[in-house]
């Protein structure tokens, strides 16, 4: 996990890395008074898992003024072709989130191939924006969780 403590594109010591459970290390970083502005989470096997804090940490950001962090979760996928995976990556973030990712919406989700791993085995890299519905405090978040389960 990274945390980039600046909107520009900073070398160390800008930045600081850290090798913690990741749900544990951004509830600890809030609970701090810690904003991050960017969040990489770099174990694909199982970084898409880690994405259901996202909506715990974040959430009540909005109302005191927080910017919306970018994340970026490195996983795989068994498509090749760009759309396929897109869509396969998609489906699986939303599933963990909560939320879905909306190619349209103020996230701005971008998908992207990064290398073959092994046949029918590919890392891709999901990056977006926490959305708005996640970063309001309130009954909304509850609501849609309830829905998905």
């Amino acid at each position: 996990l990274l945390l980039h403590p600046t909107l520009t594109h900073a070398h160390p010591p800008h930045s600081t890395q850290y090798n913690e459970d990741a749900r544990e290390f951004l509830r600890s970083l809030v609970g701090r008074g810690v904003w991050p502005t960017h969040v990489v989470m770099n174990l694909p096997a199982s970084a898409l898992e880690f994405l259901d804090v996202v909506g715990e940490v974040f959430r009540g950001g909005e109302a005191a003024g927080q910017p919306a962090p970018s994340v970026h979760c490195y996983c795989f996928t068994r498509f090749a072709e760009p759309a396929e995976a897109t869509a396969d990556v998609l489906k699986r973030a939303a599933s963990f989130m909560g939320a879905e990712l909306r190619e349209d919406g103020p996230e701005r989700p971008v998908v992207s191939l990064v290398r073959d791993v092994a046949p029918s085995k590919y890392m891709a890299r999901l990056s977006f924006v926490v959305p708005p519905a996640l970063m309001r405090a309130g009954e909304e978040r509850a609501s849609k969780k309830a829905r998905i389960e």
